[in-house]
């Protein structure tokens, strides 16, 4: 595998709404990465405004505010098992989050194939020091954010963010509604898609990320 640099975002570089769908990406792939902490928990329980009615009016809003509710109910540590038991799992997880099995039944199968041709086509690839595959949906979340905001091209252009969404991401919208946690995290994922007119105020925009954790600039 070549040697990679990490890939990052220039959120004051690009408009409000698009900087604020890189915040959702972002705190996309965080929860499907790991589950969150306690910290993480309050704070997006505590992000919830009931000030902004106007942001109950979209569907994101709403989402977003369903979901934090959830936060504020949950213990870390039933969240950590619950995590789990839905991604990981002893024999078979209940949600495998690999683009691959859910558009062609197997992993590791043409579908990741096809998406390493389309991260090479973009400038990018799976780092060389991490072995989760390219296909993870945390992964097509980072992806995500840094085509919506990333500080180098092809990135900030919409019709490649349309195109990678489409492709890679919208067979996994249908795999979360197997869990109830996760149901509420494919609807702000589906809220949040490309289309989405409106994005809050609040909601992620309080939240830090990372990026490059599987993804970065292939050299």
């Amino acid at each position: 595998m070549s040697a990679t640099t990490p890939i990052a975002v220039d959120l004051a570089g690009v408009a409000p709404e698009d900087a604020a769908r890189a915040r959702w990406y972002g705190l996309f792939a965080t929860l499907f990465r790991a589950p969150p902490s306690a910290q993480w928990l309050a704070a997006i329980a505590s992000s919830r405004s009931d000030e902004e009615p106007d942001d109950e009016a979209s569907p994101l809003g709403r989402a977003w505010n369903d979901f934090a509710r959830a936060c504020a109910q949950a213990d870390a540590e039933a969240v950590r098992e619950e995590f789990d038991t839905a991604f990981i799992g002893v024999a078979k997880a209940d949600v495998i989050p690999y683009a691959s099995y859910h558009l062609s039944g197997f992993l590791n199968d043409r579908p990741l194939v096809e998406l390493r041709e389309h991260l090479a086509g973009l400038g990018l690839a799976r780092r060389a020091d991490i072995g989760e595959t390219e296909d993870h949906l945390s992964a097509l979340c980072e992806t995500m954010a840094w085509l919506i905001a990333g500080d180098a091209g092809p990135a900030r252009d919409f019709a490649a963010q349309r195109a990678f969404f489409a492709r890679f991401l919208g067979a996994l919208l249908r795999v979360a509604r197997r869990h109830d946690r996760a149901q509420r995290r494919h609807r702000l994922l589906q809220a949040c898609r490309p289309a989405a007119a409106r994005v809050p105020r609040g909601g992620a925009a309080g939240l830090r990320f990372r990026l490059s954790v599987t993804i970065a600039h292939q050299e």
